[in-house]
């Protein structure tokens, strides 16, 4: 019986004299068919069953930020299928494929544009592209901030009132830093550092933060999985019987979790407070990231040869 059928049954049982047991019957069985055929639209918006964290690097959304030169970017370069959008030099040194050069915010719109409508999946020697690093972010807010001086003719933002122009600086940044977000890569971004002077417990304290302006980076902030900050340890010797030798030793290591003077944060879970600044110290906690046996196979026969 097809849905409008169903449909007249109903209203043709309703006008009848409903207290016979038969026209009783027939409407209750009319009733029941329509709601049978009825579309349920909110069944598609209804999650069936709990899905498995995940634990793939590739699914991410990564701040990754420290001193210059402490191996940011040597560890971005790490990462499976690694795609580097360039906004400053210093990738010639790493084995990476030729990073596309950002040299204005127009530039970086073109390359998303391009991304956003062709969703490359391979390199040209077809290796899998798995996750894209802007480097650095700090670097592309500056362009966004040039292109937004110049669309509103003005030499600062400042000049306009009530703050217009750091509104209309942080819509565009986000409409496109989040329009990225929902790419099907992984997504690091990476940045220096800064020390900022701030109030905590009724004193003063230097907090080490990213250095990208605050406009810019309260928007990655909010769309980041992980924060990792990149730091160096300074560690005291001592001998085979506890005394200190006066010699220090210094350690790379990468902090996971957030203190009163750093800012980190891991939002999966997964992660230590403090890890060694290595790409397979990282990768071992997400062991669906791709290539991920791989690495750890790697990392052991280094170790073996040490």
């Amino acid at each position: 019986m097809r849905y409008d059928e169903k449909q007249d049954l109903f209203f043709a049982a309703s006008t009848e004299d409903q207290t016979s047991p038969e026209a009783l019957t027939e409407f209750t069985e009319g009733l029941s068919a329509i709601v049978e055929a009825l579309p349920t639209p909110t069944s598609s918006f209804l999650p069936q069953k709990k899905r498995e964290p995940r634990a793939d690097l590739t699914k991410a959304k990564i701040l990754i930020y420290g001193p210059p030169k402490i191996g940011k970017s040597t560890l971005a370069s790490n990462f499976p299928g690694v795609w580097f959008l360039a906004t400053e030099e210093g990738l010639a040194w790493l084995p990476v494929y030729e990073p596309t050069q950002i040299t204005s915010w127009e530039q970086f719109l073109e390359v998303c544009a391009y991304i956003e409508e062709s969703r490359p999946t391979a390199f040209g020697d077809g290796t899998p592209i798995h996750t894209i690093v802007i480097d650095t972010v700090d670097l592309l807010f500056k362009m966004a901030f040039d292109y937004m001086c110049t669309h509103l003719g003005v030499a600062s933002l400042a000049d306009l009132d009530w703050g217009k122009g750091w509104q209309a600086l942080s819509d565009e940044f986000a409409r496109v830093i989040c329009k990225i977000t929902r790419w099907p890569y992984g997504l690091v971004f990476i940045s220096h550092s800064k020390e900022k002077e701030i109030k905590s417990g009724g004193r003063k304290i230097d907090r080490i933060e990213p250095a990208v302006m605050t406009t810019g980076y309260k928007i990655v902030n909010a769309l980041v999985d992980l924060i990792l900050y990149c730091c160096v340890n300074e560690v005291a010797v001592v001998d085979s019987e506890g005394e200190f030798t006066g010699e220090v030793k210094e350690s790379r290591s990468i902090r996971c979790a957030p203190a009163s003077n750093i800012v980190a944060g891991d939002r999966s879970g997964m992660l230590p407070n403090e890890i060694p600044l290595n790409y397979t110290e990282l990768v071992k906690y997400f062991p669906a990231t791709p290539n991920y046996k791989e690495a750890i196979k790697d990392a052991k026969q280094n170790q073996n040869q040490e």
